[in-house]
């Protein structure tokens, strides 16, 4: 029974209807009917049980944080608090805290702006596994870059169907000596990977990120839907986003690939054999000419209203949407 004057968690909290009410901003319908659980650790919060956002636990990694209590149960949503902070210092397996039969896992950072949740790459080795089937992270910032003279090797790898991103903000590069390799690796068996408001933005240095997004196997059905890479990558005929290795039934739409290396030909790039279509989407490269091929390879996708464009000058049309 609720305590009169505490906030209290589903299922002992407040319902209406049926339905949980909570200030997690995806909680109805992101919950799974597993276990929730808060965490927090800004200035002022106790170290709790995660029971309650009154009480959070401290930490989401480590064989004493919010993962690790999932204990292997399906359908589980984590609130994270705003202001919290934490670091990524070495492979962090997400199937290994939670269990391999905890699928159906949200994450979710509450608040706006610079008060929302904060994880840092720390080390070399940081490395977040996204690695169990229905893993979803939503409205947090990953800092891939947070170190100085580090560079992180894979920051970011999935490798289970059916998860994504939503709303996350991430910082590749900082300088030429803090930056990531490779940002995000869609591997085998991450079917169906979406990114669905995701923001990458950084500046160009004399060192950058080899591949911001890749894919190393023919994932099937990957998807990005309202999302900005403003970014850079190291080589001038590389995109920002890098559809390697011919994935199928690829939908993109409503994004803006920006490949800010100097002189850089290509925005984003596929492989041959890559079937898909990308609709609404603005591609743009820094050399004085190219915008009709500044999405490179395209293989066998398909083009609908998606442009092309250098600085300064009106967009034209990517060449393959002429069919």
């Amino acid at each position: 029974m609720g305590v009169p004057g505490k906030v209290t968690n589903f299922p002992n909290g407040v319902s209406s209807f049926g339905w949980v009410v909570s200030p997690a901003a995806y909680a109805a319908q992101s919950w799974g009917g597993g276990p929730t659980l808060w965490v927090g650790n800004r200035s002022g919060l106790p170290a709790g049980d995660g029971s309650t956002p009154a009480y959070p636990l401290s930490a989401l990694f480590g064989t004493s944080g919010a993962l690790a209590k999932v204990n292997n149960k399906p359908g589980a949503t984590i609130s994270i608090l705003p202001g919290h902070v934490e670091s990524i210092t070495a492979s962090t397996s997400i199937s290994a805290l939670t269990g391999t039969s905890a699928t159906g896992l949200n994450i979710i950072g509450l608040s706006v702006g610079a008060q929302r949740p904060l994880f840092n790459w720390t080390a070399a080795a940081s490395a977040l596994l996204q690695n169990i089937a229905g893993c979803w992270i939503r409205n947090c910032v990953f800092n891939f870059s947070s170190t100085a003279a580090t560079v992180v090797t894979a920051a970011l790898t999935v490798s289970a169907a059916d998860c994504g991103l939503d709303g996350v903000e991430i910082k590749p590069a900082t300088s030429a000596t803090q930056l990531t390799t490779t940002g995000i690796t869609v591997a085998s068996g991450a079917t169906k990977y979406t990114l669905l408001g995701v923001e990458v933005i950084s500046e160009t240095f004399a060192t950058n990120p080899t591949d911001i997004l890749t894919t190393t196997a023919a994932v099937d059905k990957f998807t990005m839907y309202g999302c900005r890479f403003l970014t850079a990558v190291n080589s001038t005929t590389n995109g920002v986003i890098n559809l390697a290795n011919a994935p199928t039934n690829v939908w993109i739409e409503d994004c803006t690939f920006d490949n800010k290396k100097a002189v850089s030909t290509v925005a984003a790039i596929a492989s041959a054999s890559t079937t898909g279509a990308v609709n609404f989407c603005a591609c743009i490269i820094q050399a004085a000419t190219g915008g009709a091929t500044a999405f490179a390879t395209p293989g066998n996708l398909a083009f609908g209203s998606t442009r092309g464009g250098v600085i300064g000058k009106a967009m034209i049309d990517i060449t393959p949407q002429s069919g």
